[in-house]
């Protein structure tokens, strides 16, 4: 995206998502502002596994609500 962008002769500020290894080359170089990670890992396995503690025993988690952290990154505090 960052090539396209740059052939087009475009200025514009560019936001990633996920702490790729791409996005972060991208990002020290300027090419992106700045990236917001999700924890998508997190994000994508917590909820199955919540779900099966639940259907097959029973267990709920421990609050109604399950927080995961969302992080932003700049070329400053990669």
């Amino acid at each position: 995206m960052c090539d396209a962008i740059e052939k087009m002769g475009r200025a514009v500020r560019v936001v990633a998502y996920d702490l790729s290894p791409l996005n972060c080359i991208a990002l020290e170089q300027g090419r992106i502002e700045f990236l917001i990670d999700q924890n998508a890992r997190v994000q994508g396995t917590l909820p199955p596994e919540l779900l099966y503690d639940y259907l097959i025993s029973g267990k709920r988690p421990e609050t109604p609500e399950v927080y995961t952290d969302i992080l932003i990154k700049t070329r400053y505090n990669i």
